[in-house]
């Protein structure tokens, strides 16, 4: 089976089965705060692993975390319906801090499972 975390990731990087294991725990607090959210993988292109991520919306915005094969990470959120910017940030390596961002961005508070992988 493929690795999923770099290599040589620094302490608190998490990889693909972190996020989904995040979103498995957070999805009822999400739902609370009105916040639905998605787990997703491409598939590979040319053996290589492809590029997994979680999108979130809630009624005031959109937002969406896209991991790479290598650990690089894309956060991005938008309000609705106008789709101001809200959050653009890229990152080496992929953190639970930015899935609380987020959360935020959307309109909502940290959640109590953050900062656990």
């Amino acid at each position: 089976m493929a690795r999923t975390r770099p290599e040589a990731g620094p302490a608190g990087s998490i990889g693909d089965e972190d996020l989904q294991r995040w979103l498995e725990r957070s999805r009822s607090h999400l739902g609370a705060r009105g916040i639905s959210a998605h787990f997703g993988r491409a598939p590979k292109i040319g053996g290589a692993p492809g590029s997994t991520w979680v999108t979130m919306t809630s009624p005031l915005a959109h937002g969406r975390l896209v991991r790479s094969a290598d650990g690089a990470t894309k956060v991005t959120a938008h309000a609705l319906p106008d789709s101001t910017p809200l959050l653009d940030q890229r990152h080496p390596h992929t953190t639970l801090a930015q899935l609380d961002a987020i959360v935020v961005a959307l309109g909502g508070t940290p959640l109590p499972t953050s900062g656990r992988a």
